[in-house]
């Protein structure tokens, strides 16, 4: 059945794909099309007309649909802020989902996957948050793309973009993600290729002369954040963390997991409007049905949303649904089972 709604879904996408194609074609010919229809004192104005259509079109197919960038109603004092809003989620019930998940289906789940879907189901339910910031802009996405950044202990990290997240059951996403004990062990060949591709693009900046190598990363990031463009070889992504970057820290011993933590990015640091900082497990204390106070294990989550990407009413509805999910994560099934649905009977978006 897996199998089955992968080939569909993968038709569907190539469908879609042939459409577009001669409709682009047109497009892109517009200006020799309006320079040949118009007469010769209006000739030269119906190109440059017919070429800003052509620009203005290939900007939103590549990049998005537009808008400016949201100005803070109280100026200076929060330009380029960001706002940040913690959730507590029940850990318990998210242990208790994944080792099910691993008893009757033998995935082996990790928070960070789950995480993953329910960011992607938010987003779905929150489209105003769903783009990237570019050309001094913001861009809506069509798609829901989700990265995790893994910091490991001894200073070594690891890097996945999960691509249209949104379409993809949590089977797919925790093997596209990997990790675990085995670090990288358990990815896709495209994930494992990137994380390569980013280890060479450093490897190769460091060994340059420091404003050389910073100059050619800027340059890289312009050309990747800034443009959307892809170069893999260079180590060079369209949108490499997507519309929401997922960081978390693991330890192998275990040790300090009970010490919360957040990471706020630097203003203007990348196109990616949100980040999530998967924090630590502590005990709180909590009224339970009948009024006394018990103990749960709670796992923090911090979210932060760009102010130029949306208000902090939007951060807060955001960070609220992705609480319910992580809280409720049964609720993600019957998604998947809808996504088995659409792609086996040829429906879906």
């Amino acid at each position: 059945a897996a199998a089955a709604a992968a080939a569909a879904g993968a038709a569907s996408v190539r469908g879609d794909k042939h459409g577009m194609v001669g409709w682009s074609t047109a497009v892109l010919l517009l200006p020799l099309l309006a320079a040949a229809s118009a007469g010769p004192r209006v000739r030269g104005l119906a190109f440059f007309v017919g070429l800003a259509v052509t620009v203005r079109y290939v900007l939103l197919k590549h990049l998005g649909r537009f808008r400016r960038l949201r100005s803070s109603p109280f100026g200076q004092y929060l330009a380029g802020a960001t706002g940040m809003v913690r959730v507590d989620v029940d850990a318990k019930k998210l242990i208790r989902y994944m080792s099910e998940k691993r008893e009757s289906a033998g995935l082996e789940l990790l928070p960070t996957h789950v995480t993953v879907k329910a960011v992607a189901m938010a987003l779905q339910e929150c489209p105003e948050l769903n783009g990237r910031l570019a050309l001094g802009g913001y861009f809506y996405s069509h798609d829901v793309d989700v990265s995790v950044l893994e910091e490991r202990d001894g200073g070594a990290s690891r890097y996945v973009k999960v691509t249209h997240a949104h379409r993809k059951r949590l089977e797919l996403i925790s093997e596209e993600v990997g990790g675990g004990a085995g670090g990288a062990a358990g990815a896709t060949p495209t994930a494992l290729a990137a994380s390569r591709a980013h280890a060479r693009r450093r490897r190769v900046l460091s060994s340059l002369p420091p404003v050389m190598g910073e100059a050619l990363g800027f340059l890289a990031d312009v050309l990747g954040e800034g443009l959307g463009m892809s170069f893999p070889n260079l180590g060079v992504f369209k949108f490499q963390l997507g519309s929401c970057a997922i960081l978390t820290a693991s330890r192998p011993d275990g040790k300090h997991m009970d010490l919360d933590m957040a990471v706020v990015p630097s203003p203007n640091a990348g196109a990616t409007p949100i980040m999530v900082t998967l924090g630590g497990v502590r005990d709180l204390a909590k009224l339970d049905d009948g009024g006394s106070v018990a103990s749960v294990h709670a796992l923090t989550v911090a979210v932060c949303v760009d102010y130029r990407a949306g208000t902090l009413a939007q951060a807060r509805e955001f960070a609220a649904r992705l609480k319910h999910l992580l809280d409720n994560p049964y609720a993600m099934d019957s998604h998947d089972r809808n996504l088995l649905i659409d792609a086996t009977t040829g429906g879906g978006d």
